[in-house]
């Protein structure tokens, strides 16, 4: 067997997906500790498509101290009501699907190869529909139902 050997940052940087948005699927959710702040996190594990059909893994760490991207997250699958208890767990998230803005995250010391991470989980029309429609359930106004006659 012949081939060009590559090196582990030229793998890595092999499997990187150029900066974009692209459709993902969180496909594991693991409730955790973070190492280095040991705040609870969450860590994502998630499939993002390539235009070619393709796709590649990335992680992503939902962690207790940051609470910017854990609202974007909840609020991006649809789970903002449990993000407004404070109490979001792994199965919030698993299997879950939609879009993501994905980013590159260089290593400016050369010792680790090139990344991808989640830069920003984007909201879909869809998950606004259904968030909407949570927010209104119990109220006697139906927000969908305009019966005021215009008087000329």
């Amino acid at each position: 067997m012949q081939f060009t050997p590559m090196t582990e940052k030229e793998i890595a940087e092999a499997n990187l997906i150029p900066e974009g948005e692209y459709d993902i699927e969180i496909t594991k959710a693991i409730n955790d500790t973070s190492k280095s702040s040991g705040a609870d996190m969450i860590k994502l594990i998630v499939k993002a498509f390539k235009n070619d059909g393709g796709f590649v893994l990335v992680n992503d760490y939902l962690v207790a101290t940051f609470i910017p991207k854990i609202h974007n997250a909840s609020k991006a699958f649809g789970v903002l009501d449990k993000y407004s208890d404070g109490l979001l767990d792994a199965s919030d998230f698993e299997g879950k699907a939609g879009k993501a803005r994905i980013s590159i995250q260089k290593d400016d010391t050369g010792k680790y190869p090139d990344k991808n991470n989640i830069a920003k989980y984007i909201l879909d029309e869809a998950t606004t529909a259904n968030d909407y429609a949570k927010a209104s359930a119990g109220s006697s106004i139906d927000p969908e139902l305009d019966d005021e006659i215009p008087f000329k």
